[in-house]
C-alpha cells in the first residue's frame, strides 16, 4: 500500500483553517474580557451616581442626627429586594440609614471609609457577590462641627452576570458563525 501523502492545496486549507480557529478564538476571549471591563465600569459608574444623590438628599437635624428623605430619586431604592441597595452610617451613633429595597436583608455594608476615599469592590454577603461602592465625608453639622458619615451603595452581581452571559453567547455565536463561513 502507498501512503497518500495530503495535496499541497488540502495542506494550505487546513493550516489556513486552524490559524482562523486560533485568530477567532483569540479575538473572542480579548473581546469578552474587555466588555466585562466596560461593564464592570459602567455599573461602579452608575453606583458611584447613586452615593452622589444620597449625598445630596442627606441632612442632619439640629441634634446632629442624620435625616433622610422618604423617597429617592432612583426608584430601585424603594422597591424592596431590587437588587440595589443604599447606606448612610451615622458613624458617631453607629446608626445606619438603609434604603427601602433593604428591608428584611443582611447586606455586606461597609462600616468604615476614610473621608474622601472612594472604594470599589466586589464583596460577599449572605446572597451572593454584590459589588460596591462606598464613600466616607465629614458632613458639616448644626454646631459647626462635622459628622462622619459612611455612604455606601450595593449592587447584586447578577445584574452584571446576566449582561456578561448575554454578550458572550452572541459573540461567540457570531464568531462560530464567521468561522463556519
Amino acid at each position: 500500500h502507498a501512503m497518500t501523502v495530503p495535496s499541497i492545496r488540502a495542506r494550505l486549507i487546513g493550516a489556513g483553517a486552524v490559524v482562523l480557529v486560533a485568530f477567532l478564538a483569540v479575538a473572542g476571549v480579548a473581546l469578552q474580557r474587555a466588555h466585562a471591563d466596560s461593564v464592570r465600569a459602567a455599573h461602579y459608574a452608575r453606583l458611584q451616581s447613586t452615593v452622589y444623590l444620597l449625598l445630596a438628599a442627606a441632612e442632619l437635624d439640629a441634634q446632629g442626627a442624620l435625616v433622610m428623605p422618604p423617597d429617592l430619586a432612583e426608584p430601585r431604592l424603594s422597591l424592596p429586594g431590587s437588587g440595589l441597595y443604599a447606606s448612610v452610617l451615622h458613624v458617631p451613633s453607629g446608626v445606619a440609614w438603609q434604603s427601602a429595597s433593604a428591608v428584611g436583608l443582611s447586606l455586606p455594608f461597609a462600616r468604615s471609609a476614610a473621608v474622601g476615599e472612594w472604594r470599589f469592590e466586589e464583596v460577599q454577603g449572605d446572597r451572593g457577590a454584590y459589588l460596591s461602592a462606598r464613600y466616607g465625608v465629614r458632613w458639616a453639622g448644626a454646631g459647626g462641627s462635622g459628622v462622619p458619615l459612611v455612604l455606601g451603595v450595593l449592587e447584586s452581581r447578577a445584574t452584571l452576570d446576566r449582561e456578561s452571559q448575554a454578550f458572550s453567547r452572541t459573540l461567540w455565536g457570531w464568531l462560530a458563525g464567521a468561522g463556519v463561513l
